[in-house]
């Protein structure tokens, strides 16, 4: 595997890519032209060549030479060099531990029970439902032996960032019809003797949001509020009656808005489901309109749809792309990083430009660009942990609960087996190998190896593998919006934070 490859934008023009100094920039042909010669053994052929590289490049000896001479100085100082991956470095019970210590992110299923009856929701009839309901609600024990578990690994030498505030997030169902829970759970926590500070979120479709606000603004909670957009595009969230909950959730909003404008500018966020009754374009006009916010607008999710319901799924599902095409120039300019494309743009400069960094450990200490075999999946605990209403402790709400990696016991015990986490993730990553050794997707995979489909299989298959002309292909899309004028490329480098 070659650490340069080159790549020919949808305007003609050639840049080179390099996967070890993470630099692409533009290159004549003839460097191109050099590069294929010398990896024959011909490179001192050059001068046979007569013409054009291409329509646009025209060439004689004085210009041969000099780029000769560039690509002999490029392969001099790194370009050009044969990279191979290493093996994943192995987990261990000890480095799991040290991840648990500096968790600053839980998410709670509190309850999996809800006010409404969405058409789309993951646990409706659209779905074949991977997650047991026996249970579907946990208690003030549960949520308190979570905190009693990670406490003392907050206090210990372990956790690097001994003061840094841990997030707090309900989540359902409804999480408002646990209204009680939630009120008993943030007062315990704020009586907790600990360096850490605690910061609270919800997300909520809002229908009994009004008559809980005070708390909330009281304690700072962040919330995010489940709007599609106008009624029409609202109407797939509808009550148990079949009635669309549009009109209740808009009246609550705009009385929030008007009582506490202050938290309202600083705390309030909105989610929106993108379907066949709204767009990217009309969402976000009625929200900004309406409320002065720009919307997250996600596609439906199109993983475990029911065989029998795939008519009636296609016909509800859009792309983000697919929306809102004739208009995309301007929606990106007003929604800026809220625009998919322009979110990947970030994450794709985050993983493939230099002077980006994904840790302080790689700021401080990391002098050269290291090759990673590994995917794209977390570290176990390295983001958040997620406590699903049926007490599976879990490393992410995306994930389907067979993959749970311990439990909350009924009698409140946090139970977390560390030497078999490790192993886990290791005869996962082990079967994982062969596919990411020879992909070119280095330092920048963004799979989940838990959201295959044929993870318990001998041989998985990833779907995200890339070979070299795949990843020239994936190189060329952001080159080809980054030429395109539309993207503000010095606001991104120097205003976007990605966490």
């Amino acid at each position: 595997m070659k650490s340069s490859i080159f790549i020919t934008s949808s305007r003609g023009n050639t840049y080179i890519y390099d996967f070890l100094k993470k630099e692409f920039f533009p290159v004549n042909p003839l460097i191109v032209l050099c590069y294929k010669l010398d990896e024959k053994g011909e490179l001192a052929k050059i001068k046979q060549i007569k013409g054009s590289v291409n329509q646009k490049v025209w060439f004689d000896n004085n210009m041969l030479d000099y780029y000769v001479e560039k690509y002999k100085i490029m392969k001099l100082n790194g370009y050009f060099q044969t990279i191979s991956k290493p093996h994943f470095e192995k987990y261990t019970s000890e480095s799991i531990l040290k991840s648990l210590s500096n968790i600053n992110n839980l998410v709670f299923e509190i309850t999996r029970n809800c006010n409404l009856s969405c058409v789309y929701c993951i646990n409706g009839s659209l779905y074949s439902s991977q997650i047991p309901t026996k249970e579907k609600s946990l208690t003030f024990n549960d949520l308190k032996a979570t905190i009693d578990y990670l406490s003392p690994l907050w206090n210990s030498n372990y956790n690097k960032s001994p003061f840094h505030a841990v997030s707090i997030g309900f989540y359902g169902g409804e999480p408002l019809l646990k209204y009680s829970l939630i009120k008993e759970f943030v007062e315990y926590c704020k009586s907790l003797n600990l360096k850490r500070s605690f910061n609270f979120s919800m997300t909520t479709n809002a229908i009994l949001l009004k008559e809980y606000i005070d708390f909330f603004v009281e304690n700072n909670f962040n919330i995010t509020i489940s709007l599609d957009g106008d009624e029409i595009g609202h109407s797939y969230r509808i009550f148990r009656d079949g009635k669309n909950s549009f009109k209740s959730v808009y009246d609550t909003l705009k009385y929030i808005m008007g009582k506490y404008p202050n938290f309202w500018k600083t705390n309030i966020s909105f989610n929106s489901v993108l379907h066949n009754r709204n767009s990217v374009n009309s969402i976000h006009e009625f929200i900004y309109n309406e409320f002065n916010k720009i919307p997250a607008i996600h596609s439906l999710n199109n993983s475990g749809v029911r065989y029998e319901m795939l008519s009636i799924f296609n016909k509800m599902y859009r792309s983000y792309d697919y929306s809102d095409r004739s208009k995309s120039s301007n929606l990106m300019q007003k929604r800026f990083t809220s625009d998919s494309r322009i979110l990947n743009l970030c994450k794709f400069l985050l993983r493939y430009s230099r002077d980006q960094y994904f840790d302080y450990e790689s700021l401080l200490y990391s002098s050269n660009v290291e090759i990673n075999s590994s995917t794209g999946t977390c570290f176990p605990f390295s983001r958040k942990i997620y406590i699903s209403s049926d007490r599976n402790i879990l490393v992410c709400e995306k994930i389907n609960h067979k993959y749970s990696l311990g439990r909350i016991n009924g009698n409140g015990s946090f139970s977390l087996d560390l030497d078999y986490i490790a192993k886990k993730y290791n005869s996962l990553y082990e079967k994982m190998f062969a596919n990411c050794k020879s992909c070119y997707m280095l330092n920048g995979c963004s799979q989940c190896i838990f959201q295959l489909d044929s993870l318990d299989s001998d041989k998985p298959i990833c779907w995200l593998h890339k070979s070299e002309r795949q990843m020239i292909d994936y190189i060329r899309y952001y080159i080809d919006l980054l030429e395109d004028g539309n993207i503000e490329y010095e606001k991104i480098l120097n205003n976007c934070v990605l966490s």
